[in-house]
């Protein structure tokens, strides 16, 4: 098992809610990792026989729901790329290989998910060309991704979201992963690894960007 690292690196409120008194902050959510197999697929096309298919998907995330929506900034780990097959699995004894639906991605949005980490073992299951698909899917639907780039750089920049009258900077980063794309697959998109010596830099520069310090160091 490979380990992801997932920091929330600052929080930063507005002028107006920093200087009420009593206020309380936003409230986040953090979920784990989130996958699509065959048994949640077979599960899936099951249920969808018996309260259709719209029904069927809602049904995955709905013990989750409450929490995803009451909370101001819902995020959990993707852990597959939401893309076709490109890759199989080359023998049984091979870690296994997955790839999820577009349907997954709507209904991690429609159970109040807010944001999406893509640093872990599983980014490039279906090769650079799936962690492409993946990106393009979540921008079509506004879904921030958190850990790729064009380059080990721009993969560790934390990303700013406004929770209520709050911004929060999260980044992520992934230990390793199962595959590697080749030479001939391209070095971008990549994701975020803790070997590139990032962490340090990615929290200081959202520190900049949050206000909470003024001068690089």
């Amino acid at each position: 098992m490979r380990r992801s690292v997932v920091l929330i690196l600052a929080l930063s409120l507005t002028p107006p809610l920093a200087e009420a008194q009593g206020e309380s902050g936003p409230t986040l959510a953090l979920g784990g990792d989130v996958l699509y197999d065959a048994p949640l697929a077979y599960q899936i096309r099951h249920r969808a026989d018996a309260v259709g298919t719209e029904e069927a998907w809602r049904e995955v995330f709905a013990d989750l729901t409450p929490s995803m929506r009451e909370a101001d900034l819902a995020v959990a780990n993707l852990e597959v790329p939401i893309s076709p097959r490109y890759r199989e699995r080359a023998s049984p004894r091979d870690l296994p290989v997955f790839r999820a639906p577009e349907e997954f991605l709507d209904a991690l949005r429609a159970a109040g998910v807010d944001a999406l980490t893509v640093a872990n073992n599983h980014a490039y299951d279906q090769g650079a060309r799936g962690l492409r698909d993946t990106i393009r899917a979540a921008e079509q639907r506004h879904v921030p991704l958190i850990g790729h780039g064009d380059d080990a750089q721009s993969a560790a920049r934390a990303r700013v979201i406004t929770a209520g009258r709050a911004r929060i900077a999260i980044a992520a980063w992934t230990e390793g992963t199962n595959y590697r794309p080749t030479a001939e697959e391209g070095s971008r998109p990549c994701i975020a690894f803790l070997r590139d010596g990032t962490v340090r830099d990615t929290i200081v520069r959202a520190l900049l960007w949050l206000g909470m310090i003024s001068v690089y160091a």
